[in-house]
């Protein structure tokens, strides 16, 4: 099921779908039936402050070149920073600034990001009409990092949003077997970078990621995690077999920037200076 709300309740709807089409396709279904100038996308594991979302809208009315933005999201059962903008380095792993440090009001200012996460965000209506929305080759995990870097590319920043607020609970709307949820991590950082990497960035880093896979695989092997060993192969095994579908979902991205060229995102926002690694 797909659902969207806004303040008049009365033109809320809920859009009942025939079966799980995850994170990516599910939300594409619900922003369709949507209107207005911005989406938000708010997951059902969240509760949400005053007034998170005018501070948001503020922030994006004073500045035409922002697409895409996040509120300082805060762990619900501890006060804890969930997270305070997202950053990957060039192998596609996930750096979330503040991860889990107390909230000391230490990310006070509006902060270009590299990705929003994707339990809430908000994004102008014309720049996700112009990416074509999240991409459901990646089902869930990566599909806003995804978004995200495509809108750096079209020229649209992302930002992080301090004074609005959302409180996460992390992991409540997936109601996932881990393996399930290892192997949509692995699978979406080949697909990742295979999307938005040059043919010689994708000869340089994904091999590098093939063989972190391969140590972490080693790993699993002697401690006998064979859950973990098993999303890992079969994400690798996945990507090969349906290569044909990421390099088309590659194309249309490409396609869909203007003049069919590719700005560079600025390399500052591969990795911030003080970040929590998460693999």
């Amino acid at each position: 099921m797909s659902s969207f709300f806004c303040k008049d309740l009365r033109k809320s709807k809920i859009v009942p779908l025939t079966k799980n089409y995850g994170f990516a396709a599910g939300n594409n279904f619900g922003a369709m039936h949507a209107n207005g100038r911005y989406l938000v996308f708010l997951n059902p594991d969240t509760e949400v402050t005053a007034p998170w979302l005018e501070h948001l809208v503020f922030v994006l009315e004073s500045n035409p070149n922002i697409g895409i933005a996040q509120p300082e999201l805060l762990k619900l059962d501890n006060g804890r920073i969930d997270s305070a903008g997202g950053f990957i380095d060039h192998y596609g792993l996930v750096r979330v600034r503040g991860s889990n440090e107390k909230n000391v009001r230490q990310y006070t200012r509006v902060t270009e990001i590299f990705y929003a996460k994707g339990a809430a965000i908000i994004v102008r209506r014309n720049v996700w009409d112009k990416l074509g929305g999240f991409d459901p080759i990646f089902f869930t995990y990566f599909e806003e990092t995804d978004l995200c870097w495509r809108s750096w590319e079209i020229g649209y920043s992302v930002v992080y949003i301090p004074d609005s607020k959302v409180y996460h609970f992390g992991g409540g709307s997936l109601n996932q077997v881990p393996i399930h949820t290892k192997f949509h991590e692995a699978k979406g950082r080949i697909v990742l970078l295979a999307k938005h990497y040059s043919i010689g960035e994708i000869f340089r880093y994904i091999p590098v990621l093939l063989s972190l896979y391969a140590f972490n695989a080693v790993r699993h092997i002697s401690t006998r995690n064979s859950r973990a060993l098993v999303a890992i192969l079969k994400a690798t095994i996945w990507c090969c077999l349906n290569f044909q579908e990421i390099w088309l979902s590659r194309i249309r991205s490409r396609e869909k920037v203007t003049n069919g060229e590719l700005l560079r995102v600025p390399n500052k926002l591969f990795s911030p200076s003080s970040n929590v690694f998460c693999n």
